[in-house]
């Protein structure tokens, strides 16, 4: 009986040790799959600008749509999908998405809502804040591709994250939170999001200079949301 209790609490201890350590790998894998995914939709984006006069999208590239997510319509023919958008596009699909509680129009994850395309992913084209995206732009004119995002995850659109968040799974906003990104020049990895709480502003709406007369991301961060 004893030896029974002895096995019971080593199998115990060895769980509380081995358990975390598969969370973490299992956090890592599914960044993988989300970053994997960003790699996989730049590349279709690039390619659909090469088509174009080496331009990134119009506001109005799909009539009467918001482009920022109605980019897949242009997106996904270059990332091997046909026919109608729907949940099994896998690769507009992040395994952490979890939509934009409480606000009841996007209760499920981004890649389950029709309204947003079947998408967990967003194209650097957002207007309704400022011109501070990559709308009718050629891409070599962008001076610095590996700092300039293409294409991201959505909490970019709000401050919050989908991986390590500190906030739970409640989405509210906060400086520093982590998004998944892919850059111009191809690459993709995580970002620290800068978010001031004072301006309202969401990630992608900061200018990159303070010479803008704009509110701007400061010095430490890696990455803009516009070319120079």
């Amino acid at each position: 009986m004893i030896e029974l209790l002895v096995v019971i609490a080593i199998i115990a201890i060895l769980a509380a040790l081995l358990l975390p350590a598969l969370a973490r790998a299992k956090a890592k894998a599914v960044q993988i799959q989300c970053l994997s995914n960003l790699k996989q939709l730049n590349l279709a984006m690039v390619i659909y600008c090469g088509d174009f006069q080496d331009r990134t999208p119009t506001s109005n590239s799909v009539p009467n749509q918001d482009i920022w997510w109605w980019y897949k319509e242009l997106d996904k023919a270059y990332a091997g999908l046909k026919g109608p958008s729907g949940t099994n596009d896998v690769v507009f699909r992040c395994p952490k998405d979890r939509g934009w509680k409480p606000n009841p129009l996007y209760l499920v994850p981004h890649w389950q809502n029709p309204i947003l395309d079947y998408s967990s992913y967003v194209f650097n084209g957002c207007d309704i804040w400022n011109a501070n995206n990559l709308l009718n732009v050629p891409l070599a004119n962008i001076k610095h591709p590996s700092r300039t995002w293409l294409m991201s995850e959505w909490p970019i659109h709000w401050g919050y994250s989908w991986h390590k968040s500190l906030t739970g799974d409640a989405n509210i906003p906060y400086n520093n939170a982590l998004d998944n990104v892919s850059f111009v020049d191809g690459h993709a990895g995580y970002i620290r999001m800068y978010y001031d709480a004072a301006t309202s502003l969401p990630p992608l709406a900061y200018y990159t200079y303070p010479g803008s007369g704009q509110p701007f991301i400061p010095s430490g961060y890696d990455w803009q949301n516009a070319p120079d």
